[in-house]
């Protein structure tokens, strides 16, 4: 039986060329990337530049890794604000149709909080109407448009999974939806994954999303359950600490979903090497 998941990597930085790329991944032994293919703290409307199109195919035909685009960080689609949302709605599409160029495996983004003093069901439903539109024109593109959790109070999207459960209903389905989880992001949310994995897989269950779950990020934290605080640490050295992270590693409901690293040293060409291994040497043990 399998005692580790089948594809695991890291965030990566592409600013130093798609050939540095290449190298981590050899050395580190991943199987899995997840990059921002432009400026996160930017509006992006324009499609993305060639180059980083052929530098991301050339990655999944020579080394066979999975590619994993994480949404930038402006995107509202609770807003009460119109702009932000078109915005936020075309910020989408730009890296939705380069994802379909490639044959990527997803795009993970937060939803977005609300803003003004609407109730959640408002802000649930403005994301439903700016979603919808996005789904049905990326309709071919299966569960790769994720929306991940999210570490915060009940104003922001994501903050808990019946949320996800709230769009998924209200659009039918679609398969274009899935789901990414965030360690530390359920943890700040007020998940105790100390005191296991089960509650969270039966959480899942009951909300029909364990098979939609797609994508793990895998983050130790810096900050207490439940205090809604988004603060990564490095695998082991956080408040989460190296035995949930062994028996995430083994969950056999998680062992076909890819995981993706997000701590403080993946930054660093270097420490992702090593952060990495030492994730590796978790799976390993007996």
């Amino acid at each position: 039986m399998e005692k580790r998941p089948k594809f695991f990597g890291s965030h990566i930085s592409i600013s130093h060329g798609f050939d540095k790329v290449a190298e981590v991944i050899g050395k580190s032994n991943i199987n899995v990337i997840q990059i921002h293919p432009s400026p996160p703290q930017r509006w992006i409307f324009k499609e993305i530049n060639s180059s980083i199109e052929l530098g991301l195919r050339r990655l999944i035909e020579e080394k066979g890794v999975k590619v994993f685009f994480h949404g930038i960080y402006l995107i509202n689609l609770a807003s009460p604000d119109e702009t932000i949302a078109k915005r936020s709605v075309k910020s989408l599409e730009v890296y939705l149709n380069l994802l379909k160029k490639i044959g990527g495996s997803g795009v993970v983004f937060h939803p977005g909080s609300i803003t003004d003093k609407a109730d959640l069901e408002t802000g649930l439903e403005r994301v439903v109407s700016r979603l919808a539109p996005i789904v049905d024109q990326f309709s071919s593109l299966q569960h790769a448009i994720l929306l991940e959790v999210s570490a915060g109070r009940s104003h922001v999207i994501g903050s808990s999974l019946k949320h996800f459960r709230y769009i998924l209903d209200s659009l039918r389905n679609h398969t274009a939806l899935a789901v990414a989880l965030d360690t530390q992001h359920l943890w700040a949310s007020g998940y105790n994954l100390k005191q296991g994995l089960g509650n969270l897989i039966l959480e899942l269950k009951e909300l029909s999303l364990l098979d939609l779950v797609k994508l793990i990020h895998v983050n130790d934290s810096k900050s207490d359950c439940g205090s809604y605080v988004d603060r990564h640490e490095n695998i082991g050295l956080g408040k989460l600490g190296k035995e949930f992270f062994v028996e995430l590693f083994r969950r056999k409901e998680f062992i076909n979903v890819p995981m993706v690293l997000e701590t403080p040293n993946v930054k660093d060409y270097s420490t992702l090497i090593d952060e990495a291994l030492t994730c590796f040497k978790l799976m390993d043990r007996n």
